[in-house]
């Protein structure tokens, strides 16, 4: 009989549960699906966690959830480098091809991370996997879109909807850092999508793609900040690897961020960090519909044999990519290279409060 391994792989983002409802539910899938709780450390036996048979019963109602609380995901596990009792990393992908034997392959839903460890797995141990993309990131840039990540845009504008209000009514200035460690695609997203929702004044929104130092970012604030309320959005990728005027860059958390800009410009923001409940809560209608379009898809490659693969979207169209190809675009996107610099669908109607 035929059977595969499925599981959320990395973080959680909304609709990773649906995407797995929708494969057992709604797709023609005949064999056996193994759902796999904590699955890199699962399959290097990391964990005692079973494997659970999933039956349409189980998975009910998971398209009501953010992420998939009833098989948890792991998060920084690369079963190339695992270290355990302060040993040298071992590579244990070996005991996950032993694991990984009398079944066809891995359906796996994640990100980058995901993809760069199937693909390995896949060129040296011969393992078969799909990736279903879901990241709140969004930030594979041969796509522009992916599971989870219109909730998450959703919620975001939300908390930046409520922190402008605030700075109104308490009439300050307010620094809000919106999620997204890699690239602004949410931060931007969000504050369109909060401006043309509920009206939402944002006054200027700072994103990594555009490398501004932070002294001049500062200059800027400063520049046009004249009193009262006043709020900046902040991605907190620019925190990760921030260039100052002296040709250096230094990882800053995104209080350390803060304080920097507070004490170059002068200004005392109320700083705001609606942090996680950005990405999870029930997902959205367009995260529930793109869930199922993947599952649907998934199900054609698996059928067709057609294994190690990648699933993402592109403008409203399912794209499939194969591993070589998302592997090489990821070893070569960085912050600033012209495409992974939020494409301008991402900037219209920001570029106005855009940070430059």
């Amino acid at each position: 009989m035929k059977k595969i391994l499925l599981g959320p792989s990395g973080g959680t983002a909304a609709s990773m549960g649906a995407f797995m409802q929708y494969w057992i539910q709604k797709t023609g899938y005949t064999g056996e699906t193994w759902l796999v709780p904590e699955m890199w450390k699962t399959l290097v036996g990391l964990t005692d966690r079973k494997l659970i048979l999933a039956t349409r019963e189980f998975v009910d109602d998971w398209d009501q959830m953010g992420g998939s609380p009833k098989i948890p995901s792991c998060k920084n596990t690369n079963v190339f480098k695992i270290q355990q009792n302060g040993l040298p990393p071992q590579d244990l992908s070996h005991i996950v091809c032993d694991f990984c034997e009398g079944y066809d392959g891995i359906l796996a839903v994640g990100g980058g991370g995901t993809t760069f460890q199937s693909a390995a797995l896949n060129q040296k141990q011969g393992i078969n996997s799909i990736v279903a993309l879901a990241t709140m990131d969004n930030d594979i840039c041969c796509f522009d879109n992916m599971l989870g990540f219109e909730t998450a845009v959703q919620n975001s504008a939300a908390s930046i909807n409520a922190c402008s209000n605030d700075a109104q009514t308490m009439q300050r200035p307010t620094m809000v850092f919106s999620m997204g460690y890699e690239c602004g695609r949410l931060s931007a997203s969000a504050v369109k999508y909060a401006r043309k929702t509920y009206g939402t004044k944002v006054d200027l929104l700072h994103i990594p793609e555009t490398d501004v130092a932070i002294e001049d970012v500062a200059a800027q604030i400063k520049n046009k900040y004249k009193g009262g309320d006043f709020t900046i959005v902040i991605s907190e990728g620019v925190c990760k690897s921030t260039g100052t005027n002296d040709g250096t860059h230094k990882e800053f958390s995104t209080s350390e961020y803060a304080e920097k800009l507070m004490d170059l410009s002068g200004i005392k923001f109320k700083v705001l960090t609606p942090d996680y409940n950005q990405r999870s809560g029930i997902p959205v209608n367009k995260d529930k519909l793109l869930a199922l379009r993947f599952a649907k898809k998934a199900e054609e490659l698996i059928s067709k044999g057609q294994w190690n693969q990648v699933i993402g979207s592109n403008r409203g169209e399912i794209v499939v990519k194969p591993f070589e190809e998302i592997i090489e675009v990821l070893n070569n996107q960085n912050s600033f290279s012209p495409w992974y610099a939020t494409p301008k669908m991402f900037l219209d109607d920001v570029n106005d409060i855009l940070i430059r």
